[in-house]
């Protein structure tokens, strides 16, 4: 998986949200998937921050738990759930 800078998520979260920009018209404009865009707005709209880049990371057994019963107990799709819990 290809890594990107804080400052360029930033820049295009930034026209997404001025609404100068819809996510498709930023994945051509900066030649990346528009569900990678999207993923950086939905994380960022749910955690206020924007992530930095992914390392391996270990997760405990409780973690895992939280995690799962979150989703069984709310409304929202597999993909907010990993916005909310930064996987």
């Amino acid at each position: 998986m290809a890594k990107y800078s804080p400052e360029l998520k930033a820049e295009i979260i930034s026209k997404y949200n001025q609404g100068m920009a819809t996510s498709i018209q930023l994945a051509r404009e900066y030649n990346l998937n528009s569900r990678v865009i999207r993923s950086w707005i939905q994380t960022y709209r749910l955690q206020g921050k924007i992530r930095h880049s992914r390392n391996k990371r270990i997760f405990d057994t409780d973690f895992k738990l939280a995690v799962i019963d979150y989703y069984q107990t709310h409304e929202v799709t597999i993909a907010e759930v990993a916005a909310r819990f930064d996987l």
